[in-house]
């Protein structure tokens, strides 16, 4: 909403959730273009103002083809770029568009049909001619180059009517990235049991700490820790669960939060804070107060539980 994100739930307008295709779950749209590339050129020209008075009478048809066409209007570009209202996309109304996410999502996942630019079609760049020449009547010796370049870089025709490549050089184009996210699931990069075993390994021997106003050493057993004796399965299962409620879900948010609860717990090892908390309480710590601890025994009472030792 006016540009910011929006975190909350959302309540269903309908009591009964509809079916929809696979590909409109992910927000994906299907446009085929109908414009040529005379009429992109003429647009993307007009909008920065390259065209005088004259040209832009001239090339008004092709102008208003490729504004009203199918790639502008029916994909809602208008909706998502065009921030000022003017009903002109500029190139920074684009860049401003795809960087916020809940935009350049929509304009990824995006699939048109078009003519590939792979596919060489010599009518097709020669009515460029016009509109690029540098005087009129007089063709523009940069393009005349350019479209010999682009003819060699046309493999198509090559693969026309093989491995189900059309003839006609259309396809649909889609983003990778936005296809491959939607095949991404946390459910793959669960922890597991041989996991968890690798990266605790076998425990030191020794663990030295401080645990009040005094020292302590605790000794560590050399096989599982106490934390999952009971069922190392079931830990690991809550664990993953704890993780998807929370939306700890990456690789990097997954690896802080088990090695903040690895030390912490001393190796998986003890949910209690080995410490007495004698140490806390009032009249034994200059800033009792402070931290909370006002009456005798608040120390034991409330020292530190679970795997991150909360207080």
């Amino acid at each position: 909403m006016n540009g910011n994100p929006i975190d909350g739930w959302l309540a269903e307008q309908e009591l009964i959730t509809t079916r929809h295709s696979p590909w409109e779950w992910p927000d994906f749209q299907c446009v085929e273009d109908t414009g040529s590339p005379l009429d992109k050129l003429a647009y993307a020209f007009n909008v920065k103002g390259m065209l005088n008075t004259e040209e832009q009478h001239n090339y008004r048809a092709q102008i208003n083809r490729a504004d009203g066409g199918p790639i502008l209007t029916l994909a809602r570009l208008y909706d998502i770029v065009d921030s000022d209202r003017d009903g002109v996309l500029t190139s920074s109304e684009i860049r401003a568009a795809l960087a916020k996410p809940w935009h350049a999502q929509v304009i990824g996942r995006l699939i048109a049909r078009y003519e590939s630019e792979w596919f060489w079609n010599k009518t097709k760049w020669d009515e460029l001619d016009p509109l690029l020449a540098e005087q009129p009547g007089k063709p523009n010796p940069a393009w005349e180059v350019e479209k010999q370049r682009i003819e060699k870089l046309g493999w198509w025709n090559d693969l026309a009517g093989k491995h189900d490549i059309s003839g006609d050089g259309k396809a649909w184009h889609f983003h990778p990235l936005g296809i491959m996210g939607c095949f991404s699931v946390t459910a793959a990069e669960e922890i597991t049991v041989p996991f968890l075993e690798k990266i605790l390994g076998k425990p030191g021997a020794w663990f030295t700490g401080r645990g009040g106003s005094r020292n302590f050493t605790a000794t560590f057993r050399e096989n599982y820790p106490a934390i999952y004796d009971f069922d190392k399965n079931k830990f690991v299962d809550m664990l993953n669960a704890a993780l998807i409620r929370h939306d700890i879900t990456t690789g990097y948010q997954k690896a802080h939060f088990l090695s903040q609860c690895f030390h912490e717990s001393a190796h998986f090892e003890t949910t209690i804070e080995f410490a007495s908390g004698e140490g806390y309480n009032p009249g034994r710590h200059k800033n009792a107060e402070a931290n909370g601890n006002t009456t005798q025994g608040d120390g034991p009472k409330y020292k530190g539980k679970g795997l991150i030792q909360l207080t």
